[in-house]
């Protein structure tokens, strides 16, 4: 998740010097720095929400699980969730797939000495992935686009008191996502079986069949691409050798890595009803009632029994496809790493969109290749 303004410039351990948190205090958004027990703990609370239900009616996805708590959040997390797993084979095999896009683009790029790893790797990769995963073949880059737009509504145009609000940008994606809900309906109806579209439409009718599926873009394509892109422009920093990441599996477990380093993870902006004292450290911190962003000094410490990944959150609220990105992830990372021992430009940010004012989503990143 990301918001703009103050909260960009999180460190990686999570904090925010005195000055820019009192910066953020001016955006209706207050950091509690505690504990990651004490985040868990706060996340697992049934009325501790996320700020995307007031922005995702108009965009028709009201009935996707981020926007509904309770009973409500439950049954259609549950939909979704079965949904994913009845799919798992062809996710696999969508990995598959948007491996030999990558090998195929670095092949192409490496006669030329460099690429753009976000024009040529990471969004071809996502894409191709998604279409075989979902079962909507061509769909790709209209997903890619929505997701993105879905992600600038929600997110990145919280409702707070002092903020404002880019309503050119809010209108470009009702009418995005209104018109690519349309067009879904066709397709998901001959998409095999296996795929996320069919095992959707064997359970809700195909209006809401889309909307979930419209959903579910935000995780992989748009956050999904921000954090890929932002993981190679980290990795770029160190060494960057193909022994570093000698295998895929190594490059999960880096991925995962520099997905906790990105900024503002792990801090996680959630809506609190009422004021807590909870455990920070050394002394215990008040959490205010309305919106937080619940930080923690120390990233997840992966591998743990029971540790949670919280740069993907915690509790009801909790990323559905963390897996899934993470080996997606990883199998781009590793093949990189074979072919691209330096840097070359820095990450800069795509061309916003007819409409809309701010647009934080990575849009270059080019990268020396070996010879």
């Amino acid at each position: 998740m990301d918001v703009p303004g103050p909260l960009s410039w999180l460190a990686p351990g999570g904090g925010l010097s005195g000055l820019l948190r009192r910066g953020l205090k001016h955006t209706g958004v207050v950091q509690a720095l505690t504990t990651r027990t004490a985040i868990v703990d706060l996340l697992d609370l049934a009325d501790v929400t996320v700020p995307y239900a007031e922005r995702s009616a108009p965009l028709g996805l009201d009935r996707f699980p981020l926007a509904l708590d309770g009973a409500d959040h439950e049954e259609a997390r549950q939909v979704v969730a079965a949904a994913l797993l009845r799919s798992d084979g062809e996710q696999r095999a969508g990995v598959d797939d948007a491996e030999q896009v990558v090998r195929t683009n670095l092949d192409e790029a490496r006669g030329r000495g460099a690429v753009d790893v976000v024009s040529k790797v990471i969004d071809p990769a996502l894409v191709a992935w998604v279409e075989r995963w979902f079962g909507l073949p061509g769909c790709g880059p209209d997903l890619l686009r929505c997701g993105r737009l879905i992600t600038h509504a929600t997110f990145l145009n919280p409702p707070l008191p002092a903020f404002r609000v880019d309503l050119g940008g809010l209108r470009r994606a009702v009418d995005e996502v209104q018109a690519q809900h349309e067009a879904l309906l066709a397709p998901m109806a001959e998409a095999p079986p296996g795929t996320v579209s069919h095992a959707l439409l064997q359970v809700v009718d195909p209006e809401l069949a889309a909307s979930h599926l419209l959903g579910l873009t935000v995780g992989p394509l748009a956050l999904g691409s921000k954090a890929l892109a932002e993981g190679v422009d980290l990795r770029l920093d160190g060494p960057w050798t193909a022994a570093s990441i000698p295998t895929a599996e190594h490059g999960e477990a880096a991925f995962a890595t520099l997905v906790d380093r990105c900024p503002p993870l792990p801090g996680v902006l959630r809506h609190n009803p009422v004021e807590r004292r909870v455990q920070g450290g050394r002394r215990r911190v008040t959490v205010p009632a309305g919106l937080v962003l619940a930080a923690t000094a120390c990233p997840a410490h992966r591998g743990d029994v029971g540790a949670p990944a919280l740069a993907y959150g915690h509790g009801r609220h909790r990323c559905l496809g963390e897996a899934q990105i993470t080996g997606l992830g990883g199998r781009v990372l590793w093949l990189l790493g074979q072919h691209a021992p330096s840097r070359v430009g820095r990450l800069r940010a795509a061309p916003r969109p007819l409409g809309v004012r701010r647009w934080s989503f990575p849009g270059r990143l080019v990268v020396s290749l070996d010879a």
